[in-house]
């Protein structure tokens, strides 16, 4: 902690105007002794020096949900500039649930808001020295219209988490028009259990005018001398995310203005001479880098520095190292130098060296408990500094409650609490004193030994608290999962700055064919059975049209044929794949700069300047003019026209997102069009409400098959507005954009819904459970389709997404809502990254079997008449089923069925696929799957383009085999139903398990290829093993380049790293309740029971989605070592009792654990412990298959 001087909450100290802009704006003298040279050459400045944080003049703290205090800080902490920084102090604890934050404001020297910049600044940036509160640290920018602007100065929610010294850069938008102020700097926390309390400092506000990455240069060692003196000066250069400012060691290039009074005897970072007395100005260049100066005065005789100041600690722990820092201060001319860091020159002595000691360089070393003073002495200048030196004492600093996110209704799982202390290397159970509570024990319940029971679909929050410490899991409670046999799977691709398609730079049309179609195969490998293609997104079109130009993100340039109609292909090859296709425009939007004149001359929005509105730096259509309006749904109707699209969407820009203090211009149309409204916010929505309606009915008149679907924000109000809104605190689109989005449900102006809610499960501010929750509500009864709107984009960018169960407890929570009929992501170019492996748990659990789409009976509910005549013949590529149709059919489902008869066709495992119809021909299709021998029943479905679907064709049964005229089963009337098979024989039949005894699997003596995966360096314990279990494909990453090694591993997951491992296979059926044919991990789960690595837990149960305790770990390992060899514990009470906590293992782990330990594939956690409770990680995981396998 930074010592702190005196408090200020307020401060009434104005300087005058000219005064205070006179030192605002000039060169910024630092603690270094330097200053930023703010303009040389009278053209704009590299840098200006916004606030050096010396006084808290023009400087104050305020709060929201919480408290804030503005002090002081001073030596003897580290401060790099001047004398102080400021420290801000907040308290968000017991604050009420929602954002909470901590202000320090600016203002200007006249008392007005804000504090001034000069110029057009490209960047800004301060040192700021972090707490490790988890926070989100952020700024708040005013444009020249007042508008108000916040920034990020952390990445994330969670990003302010470092502790001490670092330097932030952020950037100045350029869409932010000038002359700017800087209002506020924040810490904000949007999570209602972190609401903590803490200190953090800022010092030296800079902004920046360059592009270069230097953010400041210091120079150092640099004093008042006397004539005939020589000094050789350090030079730094201030970098983003430093710690402190970095040495240069070549490069800079020195200077003198006076070479007459000092000279500088090298062209390049060399000796500074001082002749004769007088000042001079040094200055250090340093590429592009803002330039710093010093004032250098030069003495007959040397001058005697007025004071040392130290900065270091005043407290350390036995065996601690850590530093001391001098800077000196001069008397010239009766005023004071600022502090100049000296790092040569200066003795340090320590009057108790058994205490602390220190050497020459200033490094201290904690001895032993005890009080001892430090000297610095300088030119015959000297001070000291008292450090109090104890022994360790570990501290808990956290705990953490692990368990699964998600859980089945009847279902119940154990907790495990771990705590982090001080001087500790790994966290340890806590199996006592632990008080657990739910936040909604009706939906979720949880025991005093932390057993939590799933009660009914919900969620709630667990919590535990230990010792004044807590922590809390959020889970949500499913019913138990089904595949459903019609669900909505699309993916939007956005082409607005080509987001998705086509690439940047990419005008090639055969280029741009090629993309498209490699995207929409991955899309179609991920399990999509629809999109959302943006077609106009800035008022042009993909398309030739007469209500736009084409497109600028087609070929870079607005207006510029393609060479071919990109529509027309896009469609062909989604309808090739048999997806839907959701034409998607963006009504209002013009353009994302805000000149008019920049469009093309031809351009409807240059036609029409008086539909036209600029704000917020972009263009709009006026929502309320009603020709612009008319001229929109003109627009969507040539498409609908010329197109065989299957809907109509619009996303979430109506009235644009509100600039902060600024409101959308069209005061004059209000006056114009108001009619009997009197209030304009009504007349916004009465316009977007009149629009929506309006499109509806002319797409419907166009063509009365075609869909229309929008993506709205995903809060309509909050219950703290209308008690018929949500439970959220965020942004309400009725207000903000004007959507009175659950209106157009309950009018059913629309069919389909997809609320966008881009929020993680249990958020504080907008939860997705409760979202979806609400939204299901508003759905219900209304002939409009739910689909959820889901941000696959945010999978692994801040800790609350880093798990990767996130976005499959998201789907799994929606199939509990019979009104949520699917998902849309945005956006299609992340499924080719697989974050946290979420595609692969699509195609491989999710959406592991076709789906149809939902029909909507309200607009057509006729079903084509069934396929006739089906025919089923051997192929050399499998069976090849024909037969005959005789309706205006789309396409086809196809079913298979083991056996010879058909058996439940709502049960989606039996589906093998659909596929488009091919008109003017005998339809076929080829099932690839078959294995030889096997005798199989298919059955024929017709669904029209509302996916209204047909009953089923006669059946036809067929024994795969070779290629040739089989007998087949004549066809006849559907079968009755039977009881399914467990899962379609999509793969060969598996080979017997292995029994022992048998030769153990050989490692390959292949060396460890180089890294795969880019978080496991700083795990060198584990780093070989990972990579080499990589390279042979016994453990997997969980995105394109992670491992996430520290994250907990689940039974079933560590079950499959040991069957990859020993090979393992087998055909087991199991009968626990909570592993079904249709999970990923079943077949291992199979081969490992049957092997006899694993058990179930009791009661029917495996808990496969439960974190492994460590014991469990051993028992599975063990398992899996005897079975191929027969080795044997020796001393198991002898080797468990090298553990401090041996005797709290369990009795059925004992041996288990003994064995291992005695043959060295496992160790214990540090401290001679082997927390057998403790939840293991993927690293432990990895390390202890890769020695089972060294053995």
């Amino acid at each position: 902690m930074i010592t702190k001087r005196r408090v200020y909450r307020s401060s009434k100290s104005v300087l005058s105007m000219t005064l205070a802009l006179a030192v605002m704006f000039s060169s910024a003298v630092s603690a270094w002794g330097n200053s930023i040279e703010t303009n040389a050459s009278g053209g704009e400045p590299g840098a200006v020096v916004l606030e050096d944080f010396e006084s808290v003049t023009n400087l104050f703290a305020s709060s929201v949900r919480g408290k804030a205090e503005l002090d002081l800080a001073e030596r003897p902490e580290r401060i790099y500039y001047g004398r102080h920084a400021a420290a801000l102090t907040y308290d968000f604890v017991g604050s009420e649930s929602g954002t909470s934050a901590a202000y320090l404001n600016f203002k200007d020297p006249d008392g007005s808001t804000g504090r001034s910049i000069p110029g057009s600044p490209k960047a800004l940036g301060l040192w700021v020295y972090g707490d490790g509160g988890n926070h989100w640290l952020r700024a708040q920018l005013q444009d020249s219209a007042g508008g108000k602007h916040a920034v990020d100065l952390t990445a994330t929610t969670s990003g302010f988490s470092w502790k001490g010294w670092k330097y932030v850069k952020f950037n100045v938008p350029s869409s932010i028009k000038t002359p700017l102020k800087v209002n506020q700097i924040y810490v904000t926390e949007l999570k209602d259990t972190n609401k903590n309390k803490g200190t953090v400092y800022f010092d030296r506000l800079t902004a920046f005018y360059t592009a270069s990455p230097v953010y400041g240069l210091d120079i150092g060692g640099l004093t008042p001398m006397g004539a005939g003196e020589s000094v050789m000066p350090q030079v730094y250069a201030t970098y983003e995310g430093q710690t402190e400012p970095a040495l240069l060691t070549s490069g800079v290039k020195l200077t003198s203005s006076d070479e007459t009074i000092a000279t500088v005897t090298g062209a390049t970072y060399d000796t500074i001479e001082a002749l004769k007395p007088g000042t001079v100005t040094i200055t250090a260049e340093y590429g592009d880098a803002p330039r710093a100066q010093y004032e250098l005065h030069i003495t007959q005789d040397t001058p005697v520095p007025y004071e040392l100041l130290l900065s270091g600690p005043l407290h350390m722990e036995t065996s601690v190292t850590g530093d001391m820092r001098t800077s000196v201060v001069y008397s010239v001319y009766g005023n004071q130098t600022d502090p100049v860091w000296m790092t040569e020159g200066i003795s340090y002595t320590s009057d108790q060296p058994g205490v602390v000691s220190v050497d020459q360089a200033g490094q201290l070393t904690a001895v032993s408990e005890g009080t001892a003073a430090i000297t610095a002495s300088y030119r015959g200048a000297a001070t000291q500094h008292t450090i109090t030196v104890t022994d360790p004492v570990s501290v808990l600093q956290s705990i953490e409650l692990q368990g699964l996110t998600s859980v089945t209704v009847g279902d119940s799982f154990e907790t495990v609490v771990s705590a982090t202390y001080s001087w500790m290397n790994e966290p340890v159970t806590i199996e006592e004193d632990v008080t657990f509570t739910s936040s909604n024990s009706t939906v979720a319940s949880v025991t005093d030994q932390g057993v939590v029971s799933g009660l009914k679909v919900g969620s709630a929050r667990i919590t535990a608290t230990f010792q004044g410490k807590s922590s809390s899991l959020y889970i949500t409670v499913n019913e138990t999962p089904e595949h459903p046999k019609t669900e909505m799977r699309a993916a939007w691709i956005a082409t607005v700055d080509n987001i998705d398609w086509p690439a940047k730079g990419v005008t090639d049309p055969a280029q741009q064919k090629e993309q498209f179609i490699s995207l929409l195969d991955q899309l179609e490998n991920a399990g999509m059975n629809a999109v959302i293609m943006q077609i106009k997104p800035t008022a042009d079109a993909f398309y030739p049209s007469e209500y736009g130009p084409w497109s600028e993100w087609l070929t870079g340039e607005q207006g510029k044929n393609p060479g071919y109609d990109p529509l027309a292909f896009l469609l062909e090859e989604v309808h090739k794949r048999n997806m839907e296709f959701h034409a998607w425009f963006n009504p209002y939007r013009i353009s994302l700069q805000g000149d008019v004149n920049q469009l093309v001359e031809d351009h409807p929005a240059r036609q029409h300047p008086e539909w036209v509105e600029e704000y917020g730096g972009k263009l709009y259509f006026n929502p309320g003019v009603p020709e612009a309006q008319q001229f929109i749904i003109d627009g969507v109707l040539e498409v609908v026209r010329n197109y065989d699209i299957d809907a109509v969407h619009f996303d979430d820009y109506f009235y644009p997102y509100p600039v902060t203090g600024v409101d959308f211009p069209d005061t004059d149309t209000f006056n114009q069009y108001k009619g009997s409204f009197t209030n304009k916010s009504d007349w916004r929505r009465n316009n977007v409400n009149e629009f929506i309606q309006n499109v509806n009915e002319a797409i419907k008149a166009e063509k009365s098959y075609m869909k229309f679907g929008i993506s709205p924000f995903g809060i309509w109000k909050n219950k703290s507005s209308d008690q018929a809104g949500s439970e959220t605190t965020g942004l309400e689109s009725y207000h903000a954009i004007y959507a009175d989005s659950k209106k157009w449900v309950e009018e059913e102006w629309i069919d389909y819904i997809t609320p966008q809610i881009y929020w993680n499960i249990g958020y504080s501010a907008a939860a997705y459970d409760k979202l979806i929750d609400w939204w299901s509500g508003v759905a219900a009864g209304k002939n409009v389709h739910l689909y959820s709107g889901q941000a696959v984009y945010r999978i692994g960018t801040t800790p609350e997404w880093s798990n990767p169960e996130e976005m499959p407890n998201q789907v799994k929570y929606n199939r509990n809502f019979e009104e949520v009929r699917g998902s849309m992501y945005f956006s299609s170019k992340w499924f080719a990254l697989n974050q946290l492996g979420f595609t692969d748990r699509l195609k491989n659990d999710l959406y592991r079997y076709p789906a149809l789409i939902p029909a909507m009976p309200w607009i057509d509910s006729a079903a084509p008449s069934a396929p006739k005549q089906p025919r089923a013949n051997r192929a050399q590529e499998g069976v090849k089923l024909s037969w005959s149709s005789i309706d205006d059919e789309t396409y086809y489902a196809v079913y298979r069925f083991d056996g010879r008869a058909a058996g439940n066709m709502q049960d989606p495992a039996h589906l093998l696929g659909t596929f488009r119809k091919t008109a003017g021909i005998t339809q076929s299709y080829i099932d690839h799957t078959v294995a030889k021998g096997q005798t199989y029943t298919y059955v024929v479905t017709a669904v029209d383009r509302l996916h209204n679907e047909s009953s089923q064709s006669p059946s036809v049964t067929i024994t795969a085999g070779d290629s040739g005229e089989p007998p087949v089963d004549p066809p006849g009337n559907p079968s009755p139903p039977v009881t399914p098979p467990v899962t379609p024989p999509v793969t060969p039949p598996v080979t017997p398990p292995v029994t022992p005894p048998v030769t153990p699997p050989v490692t390959p003596p292949t060396p460890p290829k180089p890294p795969v995966f880019n978080d496991v360096d700083s795990i060198g314990w584990a780093k070989a093993a990972i990579e080499e279990l990589a390279a042979l494909g016994i453990v997997k990453g969980v995105g394109q380049d992670s491992f996430q090694p520290l994250k907990s591993v689940t039974r079933a997951e560590f079950l499959a790293m040991l069957v990859r491992a020993f090979q393992l296979t087998g055909e087991a059926e199991l009968e626990f309740t909570d592993v079904r044919p249709s999970d990923w991990h079943y077949a291992i789960i199979a081969s490992a029971v049957e092997a006899g690595l694993a058990q179930g837990i009791g009661g029917g149960k495996f808990e496969p989605n439960r974190p492994i305790t460590r014991q469990e770990m051993a028992i599975m390992s063990a398992n899996a070592l005897t079975l191929f060899t027969d080795m044997k514990a020796q001393d198991e009470d002898g080797t468990l009792a090298k553990f401090k906590d041996g005797s709290s293992i369990a009795g059925y782990a004992r041996n288990a654990v003994a064995l291992l330990a005695e043959k060295g594939v496992i160790q214990g956690t540090g401290n001679d412990r082997f927390t057998p409770k403790g939840i293991a990680n993927r690293a432990q995981a990895a390390v202890i298959i890769y020695n089972l396998l060294n053995l």
